[in-house]
């Protein structure tokens, strides 16, 4: 079985979000317990301009 932080990356590019960086802290990395962070974004060009040039 796949780990939970696998299952949550996976299930993030198949809702069709693009990880940036994943950052795990497993437990004696000081943290009690595996904590992840994901950075993701859509897959499509949410970040190009609306605005037109002048």
């Amino acid at each position: 079985m796949p780990r939970t932080t696998e299952r949550i990356a996976e299930s993030l590019k198949r809702a069709g979000l693009v990880i940036t960086a994943r950052l795990v802290r497993e437990p004696g990395e000081g943290a009690g317990r595996t904590v992840a962070t994901f950075l993701a974004r859509s897959g499509r060009n949410s970040f190009r301009s609306s605005r037109r040039a002048p």
